[in-house]
């Protein structure tokens, strides 16, 4: 254990926060039109959202309403631009990941695998030739639908490499230095890869944290959050946005700077 975290302290890249201006050749015809003809039929599982809760437990298990549709039907709740929706998120994060461990939303999810490898190679793509950026080989995609006024509470991942990209819409993200401000670390049982604080930072104006920025997205614009981050995010208009994030065995040694003793197994 000793010599693995030795080897991930002198090998595993540090990325910086960034907000990029990025081009994928291949995905600028992604929209919701696009999304409803070639995966419409899809039966998913659309989720409520929280500015203070976690939302990756299972509905059965004590996490946040899910219900049954059709992503052709959630696509219309979207574009209706209504704040009022209750189920009004749905997001696909690691599937890669969540298919090798039997873990996760999966749901029809070998029908997306297409384009979820052209998301990761045409994300990789565009930093390279764009920005001079090389992402880990081995990062899987991400895919987010919300509705205007959907939400995520402030969290961190157990991630090496973290990339959102907004296709369509606007995102904003509030991120949290954790070198100027630490929270609790609460972990939800059934993923060992995130960690929410139950903290509300999404008002407006923000709350008055030392090292809090804040970062509004919009078409074609991307930010990487660097690994240990907290952050928080508001869709602020019906959107559609991409992401490349890699975990392995590395980030969790840092992960575990987080453990509070009366909170770690929240």
């Amino acid at each position: 254990i000793h010599s693995n975290m030795a080897v991930c302290a002198r090998t595993l890249k540090q990325w910086s926060a960034q907000k990029l201006k990025l081009s994928p050749s291949g995905l600028e015809h992604v929209d919701f039109a696009w999304l409803r003809n070639h995966y419409g039929h899809m039966e998913i599982y659309a989720a409520e959202s929280s500015r203070l809760k976690e939302d990756t437990t299972d509905y059965t298990d004590g996490g946040l309403s899910e219900e049954a549709t059709t992503l052709s039907t959630f696509l219309d709740e979207m574009q209706s631009g209504r704040t009022d929706v209750r189920h009004n998120y749905l997001k696909l994060v690691d599937p890669y990941s969540h298919l090798q461990s039997d873990s996760g939303p999966v749901e029809d999810l070998q029908q997306l695998m297409p384009f979820g490898e052209s998301i990761a190679q045409r994300l990789r793509a565009s930093l390279k030739a764009q920005h001079s950026l090389e992402p880990p080989p081995n990062a899987s995609f991400s895919l987010w639908l919300g509705c205007r006024a959907s939400t995520t509470a402030m969290h961190v991942d157990d991630q090496a490499f973290n990339v959102i990209l907004v296709l369509r819409g606007a995102k904003r993200v509030v991120m949290i230095d954790p070198s100027a401000s630490t929270f609790r670390c609460r972990r939800p049982k059934g993923n060992p890869h995130a960690c929410w604080s139950g903290v509300d930072v999404l008002g407006q104006p923000p709350p008055n944290i030392p090292g809090l920025s804040e970062h509004i997205l919009r078409d074609g614009e991307a930010l990487i959050i660097p690994e240990m981050h907290w952050h928080s995010v508001e869709n602020l208009e019906p959107t559609i946005a991409v992401g490349l994030n890699e975990i392995n065995d590395c980030t969790g040694a840092r992960f575990a700077k987080l453990r509070d003793p009366g909170a770690w197994f929240f």
